[in-house]
């Protein structure tokens, strides 16, 4: 019979706002669906499901677990212990019934209407079939069993077609997993599975569980890998989206296409550190070629975070010899860092990770012009000038960019530094002069002026230039002492 308590808290629900569903606290889900509600509460081996739409209402308690037929409108199988208890009214009439386990763990029914002990008749089981239906699709009773049965006798199919009925994750997870041990799918067939769980299960934990479970089967398929990055997308929080897009560049053979499509999703998370890091794991995993780096570049390119970027860019350049056709766009990624030293330290980086020409060259000094401190521009050009082989026309480039530096004394050591590896050549002996022309320190343009005077491959025009330039130091102690210097080489030199 049943009891007017019981009806009071089902009829209670109706007043919550329609289409929703939430965690109500402990072990109880509540969700609501026009004029459906259910509340389930899981209290150790007991469940009990509540449940009211426009027609009827019932409150069911399962003490373990039961198995329902194959149609999900009756129960199949009670195994010892367990039994099921239901209370609802529908119809204006009010049942009854209690299921336990009988001969060979046989359903055994004790059933009443309107508080009167009867045979189960059409009504009573009409009334039961609904209520299996609702037990079947609204909480993991039997999913096990049942499903195994439909994927052993239908394959994916029939069970994915089965499993859109479920409104439980835990269900639906059950579900999932009977699908990969029972079902023996294809790769085609964990594409639907993988949209199925997409559309299907709300619950996030379920849905990454099920992804990390697929993400190694058929390594090499294309569509199944595009479907798993896609899905990898639409999990919500940062760090899942992160974490299932290292999982398949950890698990999954990637080719070109795979691997930007797997940056393109990670250059799509919210959090720098996280885009960062999974930006990180796919290059080391993927093969290096244009694209990838293009794509790379274009994901640390959208980064906020100036550590972050930085951190993403010397990682690029310790994974080994950039391509020629990316170096650009390299050096221009880490120009675009708001962060002075982490530009610096991202350019130096690159540019020791590339076999850069001229032309690169000075592509990586426009950016260097742009680093508004002094002592950076400065650490920038002191890295350019050591450990590698420079040509007349870079060292020539470098001096103009030593030019710009604001700070005396930081412009003159790169100029120095400059003067000391430079090769012979006439056009960057005279870029040096009119560097050291424009420092407005004495002290400074001397430092410049007698290193450049110690080499012996100065030909007679930059002599004579020299002489110009020494003409205008402001300090007369100092123009003296480099006029004396420039007779001896002219002397050594018989350019008298």
């Amino acid at each position: 019979m049943i009891k007017s308590s019981t009806l009071g808290a089902l009829m209670a629900l109706s007043l919550l706002p329609a289409c929703s569903s939430s965690w109500s606290g402990g072990s109880t889900w509540t969700s609501i669906s026009g004029d459906q509600i259910s509340e389930i509460n899981r209290n150790g081996a007991v469940l009990t499901c509540r449940y009211q739409d426009s027609d009827q209402v019932f409150t069911a308690r399962v003490h373990g677990d039961l198995e329902f037929n194959a149609a999900a409108n009756d129960v199949a199988r009670v195994p010892l212990g367990s039994s099921l208890h239901v209370v609802g009214e529908r119809m204006g009439q009010g049942h009854e019934l209690r299921v336990t386990s009988g001969a060979d763990n046989a359903p055994q029914y004790e059933y009443q209407r309107n508080g009167a002990a009867q045979d189960i008749d059409g009504d009573g089981l009409d009334w039961f079939a609904n209520v299996v239906q609702q037990l079947a699709t609204r909480t993991s009773l039997g999913v096990e069993s049942r499903f195994t049965r439909i994927a052993t006798e239908g394959g994916a199919p029939a069970l994915l077609k089965a499993a859109a009925d479920l409104q439980s994750s835990s269900a639906l997870r059950i579900a999932l997993d009977v699908l990969l041990e029972h079902a023996e799918p294809t790769a085609a067939e964990l594409v639907e599975a993988v949209a199925f769980a997409d559309e299907h299960v709300s619950s996030q934990s379920s849905r990454a569980d099920f992804f990390e479970q697929i993400s190694g089967q058929f390594p090499d398929d294309a569509a199944l890998s595009a479907a798993l990055t896609a899905s990898a997308g639409e999990l919500s929080g940062s760090y899942q989206h992160g974490e299932a897009l290292k999982t398949l560049a950890r698990q999954r053979r990637l080719d070109s296409a795979a691997a930007v499509d797997l940056i393109a999703s990670a250059a799509a998370i919210s959090s720098d550190h996280t885009s960062r890091e999974t930006l990180e794991v796919i290059l080391e995993r993927a093969p290096k070629d244009e694209a990838l780096y293009r794509a790379y570049l274009d994901a640390v390119d959208g980064l906020s975070s100036s550590y972050h970027a930085g951190e993403a860019l010397r990682s690029l350049a310790e994974a080994g010899r950039m391509p020629a056709a990316v170096h650009a766009l390299a050096y221009r990624t880490a120009g675009s860092i708001s962060s002075d030293n982490t530009c610096r330290e991202a350019l130096t980086a690159l540019l020791s990770a590339s076999q850069a020409d001229d032309r690169d060259l000075g592509r990586w000094l426009d950016e260097v012009d742009e680093i508004s401190s002094s002592y950076e521009a400065g650490q920038a050009l002191a890295a350019f000038s050591r450990g590698r082989s420079l040509s007349a026309a870079a060292c020539t480039r470098a001096a103009l960019s030593a030019g710009r530096i604001s700070s005396d004394s930081t412009a003159a050591e790169a100029l120095i530094a400059l003067t000391e590896k430079a090769p012979t050549d006439a056009a960057f002996f005279k870029a040096v002069l009119d560097q050291a022309e424009d420092l407005s320190s004495s002290y400074h343009q001397a430092q410049v002026l007698e290193t450049l005077l110690e080499r012996d491959d100065l030909d007679q025009p930059t002599l004579l230039r020299f002489r110009e330039v020494i003409k205008g130091l402001s300090s007369s102690s100092t123009r003296a002492e480099l006029q004396d210097k420039l007779l001896d080489r002219l002397v050594d030199q018989s350019e008298l």
